[in-house]
C-alpha cells in the first residue's frame, strides 16, 4: 500500500464544522487510559516536550498541555489537522501540528518522548523498524499503543498483527504491558528509552 492508498483508507468521515472536545474522551475507557497511563509515563521520565504521532483531532495533545506539557503533533488527515489547528486558535493553546507522514515533515527541534498511538500497525511491517528508528531520532523515549488484534479484521487499514514477540524484536528491553476495554480490542503499551 502506497502512500496514496494509506491516506485514502484513513481519511476521516468528520463533518463541516466538526469540534474538537478533549474533556468528552474522558468519558471513554481506552481514551482515559490512555491520557493517564501517558502521564504517568512521561512524569516518571521528567519528559516534557512531546511529539504526538496521529493525534486524530488534538484531543489527547490538549489535555497533555493542560496537565503542563509541551506538544506537537503530526497528523495525515487534513480534516483533522484543521479540527486541531481550531481547538488551538479558539482556546489559546500554544501547539503546533504538521500534515503529513512523519517521513516527509521536517521538524525543528528534538523531544523528550515521542506519543505514538494506533498508528504503527497502519504502517507496512517491513517500514516499522525505519519508522521506530526516525521516532527515536527525535527523542530518547517512545510511549507506543497497538491493539491486541489479528489485521484481518480490520482491512486494508490495519496492515499487520501486533503480538508480544514481535513486539519484543522491535523494541528489545521495552516494558510491555497488556490492557483490556469494554467492546473494543485490547492494546499492547510500551514505553522504550534507547539512548545513542
Amino acid at each position: 500500500m502506497d502512500k496514496t492508498e494509506r491516506l485514502n483508507a484513513h481519511m476521516a468521515t468528520v463533518p463541516d464544522g466538526y469540534r474538537t472536545d478533549p474533556e468528552s474522551h474522558l468519558q471513554w475507557g481506552r481514551d482515559n487510559f490512555h491520557y493517564e497511563w501517558t502521564v504517568e509515563h512521561l512524569r516518571a521520565h521528567n519528559a516534557k516536550h512531546v511529539l504526538d504521532i496521529g493525534v486524530w483531532d488534538g484531543w489527547l495533545d490538549f489535555l497533555l498541555v493542560k496537565a503542563g506539557f509541551t506538544l506537537e503533533g503530526t497528523e495525515i488527515d487534513p480534516a483533522l489537522c484543521r479540527a486541531a489547528e481550531t481547538y488551538a486558535r479558539e482556546n489559546e493553546v500554544q501547539y503546533k501540528i504538521h500534515q503529513g507522514f512523519l517521513d516527509d515533515i521536517v521538524l525543528d527541534s528534538k523531544f523528550d518522548a515521542v506519543v505514538c498511538y494506533e498508528v504503527l500497525e497502519h504502517v507496512a511491517w517491513e517500514d516499522v523498524p525505519r519508522m521506530i528508528a526516525k521516532m527515536h531520532s527525535l527523542a530518547p523515549l517512545l510511549l507506543i499503543a497497538v491493539p491486541d488484534q489479528d489485521h484481518m479484521l480490520n482491512q486494508p487499514q490495519h496492515l499487520w498483527t501486533p503480538t508480544r514477540e514481535k513486539i519484543d524484536l522491535l523494541f528489545p528491553g521495552a516494558a510491555v504491558e497488556h490492557y483490556f476495554f469494554n467492546g473494543i480490542p485490547p492494546n499492547w503499551l510500551i514505553s522504550h528509552e534507547w539512548y545513542s
